[in-house]
């Protein structure tokens, strides 16, 4: 089953894979379906990209949104006093901070797009 982008996300902080080591993760993403371990690949990637483009706070604005406690399926008040949070302790505006998760969001839907393209053939 692949996730949308807030559930993969939020599935990849509860698991904790960003702190493990590549075999770690492997073997973590191994036991799951092929569309799940895509998805959480995808975001991995999406961190990555993200960090080397220099856009270490549009991915640390996912983490902190889509991360931690965050319930499914997801209540728009907990997204949105997230987003609040994270724009004050920032000195941002709400909407920047949407935009910035809408660009996260667009990066993992292409990564996804690559990764499903390579498990059809």
């Amino acid at each position: 089953m692949k996730l949308c982008a807030s559930a993969a996300f939020a599935f990849y902080d509860a698991l904790e894979l960003y702190k493990k080591s590549p075999l770690g993760f492997l073997s973590i993403i191994s036991r799951l379906g092929i569309g799940t371990a895509v998805s959480l690949l995808s975001v991995r990637d999406t961190y990555r990209h993200l960090e080397i483009s220099g856009k270490k706070e549009t991915a640390e604005a996912a983490k902190t949104v889509y991360g931690g406690t965050l319930r499914l399926p997801f209540k728009s008040s907990e997204i949105t006093g997230r987003v609040r949070y994270f724009a004050a302790e920032h000195y941002m505006d709400d909407r920047t901070v949407y935009r910035r998760l809408n660009e996260a969001r667009k990066i993992y839907e292409k990564t996804l797009c690559h990764y499903e393209t390579l498990t059809k053939k």
